[in-house]
This record gives C-alpha cells, sequence and structure tokens, in this order.
C-alpha cells in the first residue's frame, strides 16, 4: 500500500510503507520526530502519526533501568543504581573499581547519610558494610525494610565473620547476601547480579 498525501503536499518519503520506514530518507530523524513525515503523511483516511509512533524502534520500561531508545531495535539499559555504604577509603575504592564499569555507584561513609541518599537517589541496592559509623549496616537495613517506600530495595552486607548467627540474622532481615572481607571480586559481583534480578535465594556464603 502506497503512502498518499493531498495534491499539493510534499512528502519527505513518498513511498512509504506502514510498519517498514522507520526514518526519513530525507531528514534522516525517525519517523516520529520529522514534523514533515509526521503532518503530511497519511494512509488512506488516517494520519500516520499514531502509525508512526507504533512502528517507531520504542522500549517500554519494564522495572527498573529501562529507557526509551529511538533507533533500529536497539534496547540500551540505564545501568541500576548501587548504594554502596563504607566508612573505610580503601574497601570503598575497591568496591567502585569492582562495580563501576556495570553500574551507577552512589556513596556514603555512615549509616545516617546512607538513609538519606535512600531517599534522595533511589537506589536499586544498597551494599553496607556491618560496621559503620552513625548508624551500623544491620540497623540501615532495618530502616529501609520498615519503611513502606523502601522495604522492596534488596541489600548486601559485608562482613568480617559469616557465622551461624550472622546468617540467621540476615535471613530473619530478608537480605539477599552476605559477603566476606576481603572482598572477593567475583563474589561481590555475582551476589549483586543476583541480588538485582531476584532470581537467586539468599546468598550466605562461609
Amino acid at each position: 500500500m502506497r503512502a498518499s498525501s493531498g495534491p499539493d503536499s510534499q512528502l519527505c518519503c513518498p513511498d512509504l510503507q506502514p510498519g517498514l520506514q522507520k526514518s526519513c530518507v530525507i531528514c534522516g530523524q525517525p519517523a516520529a520526530s520529522c514534523t514533515r513525515y509526521r503532518s503530511d503523511v497519511s494512509f488512506g483516511d488516517r494520519t500516520s502519526e499514531a502509525d508512526l509512533h507504533t512502528q517507531a524502534s520504542w522500549v517500554e520500561p519494564e522495572g527498573y533501568g529501562l529507557r526509551r531508545d529511538w533507533g533500529e531495535g536497539s534496547r540500551r539499559r540505564v545501568p541500576k543504581k548501587i548504594l554502596c555504604v563504607e566508612d573505610e577509603p580503601r574497601i570503598a575504592r575497591q568496591i567502585r573499581t569492582m562495580l563501576a564499569s556495570d553500574y551507577t555507584i552512589l556513596e556514603a561513609s555512615d549509616g545516617r547519610d546512607a538513609w538519606v541518599l535512600v531517599g534522595e537517589g533511589n537506589p536499586d541496592l544498597v551494599v553496607a558494610d556491618a560496621t559503620l559509623p552513625r548508624m551500623n549496616g544491620w540497623d540501615l537495613v532495618r530502616r529501609i525494610k520498615s519503611d513502606r517506600e523502601t522495604r522492596n530495595v534488596p541489600s548486601i552486607i559485608l562482613v568480617e565473620r559469616n557465622s551461624f548467627s550472622v546468617r540467621m540474622l540476615a535471613k530473619a532481615m530478608g537480605i539477599s547476601a552476605l559477603v566476606k572481607k576481603p572482598i572477593n571480586s567475583g563474589e561481590l559481583r555475582d551476589a549483586v547480579r543476583a541480588a538485582l534480578e531476584g532470581t537467586s535465594s539468599p546468598r550466605y556464603a562461609r
């Protein structure tokens, strides 16, 4: 079916066919952003604007991280945001190095500042040291879990010792994983991925 227009209209894409053409061959813009393309072209008695929005490469949000993207069918993810709460600068740098290539990193050095960032930064995951000034990691997670707006944010706790009692406490609090220090890069990255995807049972490695 050939695109048509009024007798005096000039089309950017006179051979446009619905479902096949995604961009204007003259200006190169995506179909839905070309004003001539949107205002001039019609199919039968219907303008093509609705069709163009349908035919363009449209990415609907599906939970955290997805964004709309115009292009050749690409699906690009906005990096998930991870709030890392660590008071030792060396360990904080280590965590940042391990995760920054794949995630957006928010940082705090104590529990109270972290709690403020939970509300303002809307992180997708919290990674907190168990021992922190002003509010320790356990109390931070308790506060997150007790708030209706943040209770579904997953959490990972960094611990010195991973005893049976610590694992039971983590399980009772709904913590996604315990990662033992010194931190192993592969273990942390696996724990982060699993916590964000919510596809595995809690990881409480001994």
